[in-house]
């Protein structure tokens, strides 16, 4: 499976079952410029790992992550 998200060309996070970064891979990390950090709380992610909306200055809600949009339905 970690052959596979390194492969893939974009950024992928997963979360464990609290919502706690687990795994980035590298061009996630890449991307957001730094790597997991554990003690981030599922609240904490947009405003620590830099989330925005495209062409927007203000961080994503945690509540509109596509992650936490997802486990709802």
């Amino acid at each position: 499976m970690k052959q596979f998200l390194e492969a893939v060309p974009v950024g992928i996070g997963v979360l464990d079952a609290a919502g706690r970064v687990y795994y980035v891979n590298q061009r996630g990390i890449q991307l957001m410029g730094k790597g997991i950090d554990p003690s981030v709380t599922p609240e904490q992610i947009p405003e620590i790992y830099q989330f925005y909306w495209q062409e927007q200055i203000k961080t994503i809600q945690f509540e509109k992550l596509p992650v936490i949009r997802a486990s709802e339905r």
